[in-house]
């Protein structure tokens, strides 16, 4: 009897150890395959404004902008205007020392004068034949003389008509080499006008969207120095040329500024983006973008139907930075799940 009963305590026991085992395995098992809980919210499909866009940087320029110089250097004898001055159309800017150019001038008349009457005195001599060849020739040589003459003398007239600078345009003179005359400029200095009527901002499309511009297209402009104004402007050209970056292929194209600019604000060269508008709805139906799942043949968004979750196929529009036109598969106030 006493073996018996100890074959039923170690029979128990082994049980005991078994169950336990067992319950310590299943616990094991459904803490690491447990469904983990995922948080979302759940927002309404809503009606609002949209504007599809893209965004590019370029700067600030003026259509009519110029940039003169001398043809050689000389010393400044008169000065027209003052960097910052405004100045019309033919306003002298500069004038340099002409002395010597006209100096020079009186030498080639001289020349002239004489080269001529060497001509005129073989020519009556002549007469209306050449009685050698030799004479021929010599009537070709003062030809040739009369008219190098001739030349010297016009050169030298241009040259004085080149010691005077003026503008082609009316506009600012925005950068000036001298504020002082009695100074000694270079045939590299540059005096530069420019019209602050005509500013607009350029900018650099890469080819790939270059096909998605066009001539008319409405733009907002931000500076990159003021940060809080957007300008709203306008595509009004786009180059038959491309040129190259640092970001590859671009073609330039031109905003033509709407709202008032001032060259006193919106200064040449200044940085900035511009967003040009491709496409813009009104009071749409919307969902945020991260709501929507794009896949290959279509585009998804989870919709609460009786407390459950549900996989909804949809048809989208114009695409925001923030947000997506429903075209169809969700009414007004549906709830979408966001995760």
């Amino acid at each position: 009897m006493l073996t018996w009963l100890k074959k039923q305590r170690k029979s128990w026991k082994r049980s005991l150890l078994f169950i336990v085992l067992l319950a310590l395995s299943a616990g094991a098992i459904w803490y690491f395959t447990r469904p983990e809980s995922v948080e979302f919210s759940i927002i309404q499909a809503e009606r609002r404004d949209i504007v599809q866009s893209l965004e590019f940087t370029g700067q600030v320029n003026a259509q009519e902008r110029v940039q003169l110089r001398f043809a050689a250097g000389g010393k400044v004898v008169y000065l027209g205007a003052q960097e910052g001055d405004q100045v019309v159309r033919g306003q002298t800017l500069a004038t340099i020392d002409r002395r010597t150019i006209e100096k020079n001038l009186e030498k080639q008349l001289s020349t002239y004068e004489t080269q001529r009457r060497t001509f005129e005195n073989s020519e009556d001599a002549w007469g209306d034949s050449f009685s050698s060849e030799e004479e021929r020739r010599n009537a070709e040589k003062d030809q040739f003389a009369l008219d190098r003459s001739v030349l010297d003398v016009e050169i030298q007239s241009l040259a004085i008509e080149s010691t005077r600078l003026s503008s082609p345009i009316s506009g600012l003179l925005v950068d000036s080499p001298v504020n002082v005359t009695g100074v000694n400029l270079a045939a590299t200095d540059v005096f530069e006008v420019v019209n602050p009527d005509t500013l607009y901002f350029q900018l650099f499309v890469d080819e790939v969207d270059i096909d998605r511009i066009y001539v008319g297209q409405k733009a907002l402009v931000r500076l990159d120095s003021q940060p809080d104004a957007v300008l709203e402007a306008v595509v009004s050209q786009i180059a038959l040329k491309a040129g190259q970056s640092s970001s590859g292929t671009v073609f330039p194209v031109d905003l033509t500024f709407i709202s008032d600019v001032s060259i006193e604000q919106q200064r040449l060269g200044m940085n900035g983006e511009a967003e040009v508008v491709l496409a813009e709805r009104t009071a749409v139906l919307t969902v945020p973008v991260e709501a929507v799942v794009f896949r290959e043949g279509g585009s998804w968004v989870e919709v609460m139907v009786d407390g459950e979750r549900q996989q909804r196929s949809i048809e989208i529009g114009v695409e925001s930075d923030e947000y997506v036109e429903i075209l169809s598969g969700l009414n007004e106030n549906d709830q979408v799940v966001l995760p």
